[in-house]
């Protein structure tokens, strides 16, 4: 009898602190994430304020070859999918896109957190349009591209942090067993 509350006690601490480490360890990622996810908005922001002067004079003088330099030099970034550029009066001046990636080792991330697309656009505004209508510059990123850093280091993190946790509950289970369940069973 002594010896069975002894090894309940043992699996239910050990079970509360491997689930308390699952859960501090999923908050930590999950924080992680947010703060990589609006890094990356901002710098996609940026970006997009760099590109916007070059395109708005593509847009202002119709110009489809400053257009494309503007796009080229935009899909330099790896995680940029797609870019468009569209006059005041949505015809496309520019437009050129990436192959789209199918298989990557962290998709199913992706796919469980967020779209592995999104879309970002910016109004361009030239001096001789109306407030009204003005071009646009419109820039498709691959979420999972931008991110596959993050989620290669999440999964580290996450699968030391199961380590961690393992060889934590075996060093509980052990204590427990030599300092509760053998003085039980020497006192029975």
């Amino acid at each position: 009898m002594r010896q069975r509350i002894a090894i309940k006690l043992a699996k239910v601490s050990v079970a509360i602190a491997f689930i308390v480490g699952f859960l501090l360890s999923s908050l930590q990622i999950y924080g992680d994430y947010q703060k990589e996810e609006a890094s990356l908005n901002k710098a996609i922001s940026e970006i997009l304020r760099v590109a916007e002067r070059s395109a708005t004079a593509s847009v202002h003088t119709l110009s489809e070859e400053l257009a494309t330099e503007v796009i080229v030099g935009l899909l330099e970034y790896d995680y940029i999918q797609d870019v468009t550029i569209v006059d005041d009066l949505s015809i496309v001046l520019a437009e050129q896109k990436k192959p789209r990636t199918t298989t990557s080792n962290t998709q199913w991330i992706t796919k469980f957190l967020a779209e592995q697309y999104t879309e970002y656009e910016i109004k361009l505004y030239p001096e001789s349009v109306s407030a009204d209508t003005p071009g646009k510059l419109r820039v498709i990123v691959n979420v999972d591209t931008a991110l596959a850093p993050f989620f290669s280091r999440s999964i580290v993190v996450f699968a030391s942090g199961i380590v961690r946790n393992s060889i934590l509950v075996l060093l509980l289970f052990l204590a427990f067993h030599y300092i509760i369940t053998r003085p039980l069973i020497s006192l029975s």
